[in-house]
């Protein structure tokens, strides 16, 4: 199972996907989707960093056929926003090219293998909408989170400098989150497995009810364990996220409520 999280920018997509990822059947990898064009080189890691270690020794048992694609480069591009219309045009009708299964199935059949069989989910925050619904289109059983977190904090947000995301202008920033908000809403309506759209305000503010509810809808079983230090306000590791928002460089984080 793929539980792929979609939103915006800046909208706590790595956050969400690094409490699902400490459930008990769950892995969290976080950004993958330039896992080829870094040649599973995670951003920001020291070579001697466990996490580094994890994805460069994973991308070294790959196939040579994946790990020489000539079509890296355009599977990465058919998930821009740029791409999208052509996406949603390709999702009417079903079909992916060719490249791009053969890319990402064995991706995540290769993953799967590597982690074991004591993980059943595996957890991706790439968050681009055209992403979800080429995923959706490749596998059976992708279960989507539609994240959302109101416009003046992701605004306030993009305009930080400093950051490793590139900061924005206010309107380009305002344009970026309409625009993304409309895609994102159709790439929701168009999905046809189990699906959720979750508030990250309900998430910072009552992490414990709202992952329960996101589990239940997904139709994920519980993980006591998991509610429970989230009711305790309890450490979650960040395990071995690949990309995403520099609080995946820590190795533990907790909600603060």
């Amino acid at each position: 199972m793929i539980i792929y999280i979609m939103g915006a920018g800046r909208s706590g997509t790595t956050l969400l996907d690094i409490v699902i990822g400490n459930h008990k059947e769950a892995f969290s990898v976080g950004e993958v989707r330039k896992f080829f064009v870094f040649e599973g080189k995670p951003p920001s890691r020291d070579k001697n960093d466990n996490v580094y270690v994890f994805w460069r020794e994973f991308y070294a048992g790959l196939s040579k056929q994946l790990k020489e694609n000539k079509s890296i480069e355009k599977c990465a591009a058919l998930e821009y926003h740029t791409s999208y219309p052509l996406v949603l045009f390709l999702r009417l009708f079903n079909w992916v090219p060719k490249s791009y299964c053969r890319l990402w199935r064995g991706f995540f059949k290769s993953f799967f293998d590597y982690i074991g069989s004591s993980k059943s989910m595996v957890v991706d925050s790439s968050k681009y909408p055209a992403r979800a619904m080429l995923l959706s289109m490749v596998f059976d059983d992708v279960r989507l989170v539609y994240l959302k977190r109101n416009r003046r904090d992701v605004l306030k947000s993009f305009s930080r400098k400093g950051l490793e995301q590139p900061s924005k202008s206010k309107a380009s920033a305002k344009a970026y989150h309409i625009i993304n908000g409309w895609m994102c809403g159709i790439a929701y309506g168009l999905h046809r497995n189990h699906k959720c759209v979750v508030n990250y305000e309900d998430l910072v503010h009552s992490p414990s009810d709202t992952i329960a509810s996101i589990l239940e809808e997904l139709g994920v079983d519980p993980d006591p364990i998991l509610i429970d230090n989230l009711i305790q306000g309890g450490a979650l590791s960040t395990g071995n996220v690949f990309e995403g928002n520099r609080i995946r460089l820590n190795d533990t984080l907790a909600i603060n409520k």
